[in-house]
């Protein structure tokens, strides 16, 4: 309801929604979990993209009193930094940087080559 609302003339919303999801149950994963949706009228990628970076600023900030802090992952303990401007990365850049160069992707004859890297990556598809 969001995009038609935005449709109908309001310029920016946003929903706050609890979610849960039981696949892949386990220790280290909750399935219950809070989203935030948002659309804006006329917003390009770049405004997005600081709003995003914004929002998560201060989250952190609200939660952990700084937008530095310490988390634990596999019980080794990384530092997660939300401060802004986050890095901005090409996904189709990135991703060649891993795995090589890539077929055109603008047919859909590129689907087995990509069918093929993944195989290789050892990536399920």
């Amino acid at each position: 309801y969001l995009k038609q609302l935005v449709i109908g003339g309001l310029e920016r919303v946003y929903e706050l929604g609890k979610q849960f999801r039981n696949e892949g149950v386990d220790a280290t994963h909750n399935p219950e979990f809070t989203t935030c949706e948002f659309y804006q009228a006329y917003a390009e990628l770049e405004g997005l993209m600081t709003t995003t970076e914004n929002l998560l600023n201060e989250i952190a900030t609200a939660i952990h009193g700084d937008v530095m802090f310490p988390v634990r992952n596999n019980g080794e303990i990384l530092t997660i930094n939300f401060s802004a401007p986050f890095e901005r990365i090409s996904f189709v850049d990135t991703i060649e940087a891993k795995v090589g160069s890539l077929p055109d992707l603008n047919t859909l004859d590129c689907v087995p080559a990509l069918l093929e890297i993944c195989r290789t990556h050892g990536l399920s598809v």
